[in-house]
């Protein structure tokens, strides 16, 4: 590939010598630029032999003239592509890449990134304005001909598809990981819901055994030290509470009350009269009496 500066000696061309830098355009762009130079230098020449010497002055003016107005005819042509967007799988991007331009047949020709294929896009300048008739584009061969028939191979097609394929099965596994991580939140809420549901019922069963417990001990009633017991009691389980209740009635002397189901059932036991008799009482069988 020859280099900016190569390209512009073929034409001819002096790099010092130009208003602009070559680094700012492609080197399409610059041949077409150098193209159009030759061209005006060539018409230039033509009116200087007919015309006065003085006219030849006249000629670098006009060509650098024509070139500036081709550079901003490109840059019209570019913008107006940038501006015509389309919403992909990474966001929003341009959706015609520029190739080139034909200012005689008045196209330009770029890809399509919806479908990768080559087209040609008919435009006319309104005054400093350009207008690119977007709906009358025509399917093109990359030797920039009218397409007729046959398959076009996009170059890039293929690599954007994968670009494309990556890019969704990432999202895929995105959609995954959140519904993965939603559910997870949902069992952790169901979750807490059942511990705090069993901390109730474990509590409710806590405070029916306690109150079980100071029922058993109505006598205790209006004693100082078991009324404070039966308002602070929530730091002992049932058993504790049962031997702090006989500690205080204990301490208080106070007698057990017990119902009639809490009384124990009383055994009569038959008494039975022994009377000791010597020798198997065989002396009292025959009527005499043992010393």
């Amino acid at each position: 590939m020859q280099s900016k500066t190569e390209l512009a000696e073929k034409y001819g061309i002096d790099p010092q010598s130009l208003d602009f830098s070559m680094d700012d355009f492609t080197e399409e762009e610059l041949t077409q630029k150098f193209e159009a130079m030759r061209a005006a230098d060539g018409s230039a020449d033509g009116e200087a032999q007919a015309e006065e010497p003085a006219a030849e002055q006249d000629a670098v003016p006009a060509a650098e003239q024509q070139y500036a107005l081709t550079g901003n005819l490109l840059e019209e042509l570019i913008g107006a592509l940038d501006a015509v967007t389309v919403q992909r799988e990474w966001g929003e991007c341009r959706r015609y890449c520029y190739v080139d331009c034909d200012f005689d047949a008045m196209e330009v020709y770029c890809w399509d990134v919806t479908d990768w294929k080559l087209y040609g896009f008919p435009f006319q300048m309104n005054g400093d304005a350009c207008q690119i008739d977007f709906e009358n584009k025509k399917r093109k061969k990359y030797v920039i001909a009218d397409f007729d028939e046959g398959e076009q191979i996009a170059p890039t097609a293929a690599l954007f598809a994968q670009m494309e394929q990556r890019i969704l099965d990432g999202a895929q596994w995105e959609a995954k990981y959140q519904a993965a991580s939603d559910a997870m939140a949902t069992m952790g809420t169901e979750l807490d819901e059942l511990r705090k549901f069993k901390e109730d019922v474990e509590l409710q069963a806590l405070n029916q055994a306690r109150a079980d417990v100071f029922a058993r001990f109505e006598d205790l009633v209006g004693v100082d030290a078991f009324e404070a017991l039966r308002n602070d009691c929530s730091a002992y389980d049932a058993e504790a509470l049962e031997e702090k209740c006989y500690a205080i009635r204990g301490r208080n002397a106070v007698p057990a009350k017990f119902s009639a189901e809490d009384r124990a059932p009383k055994l009569k036991v038959e008494k039975e009269t022994h009377s000791y008799e010597p020798y198997g009482g065989i002396f009292a069988e025959y009527g005499m009496e043992s010393n």
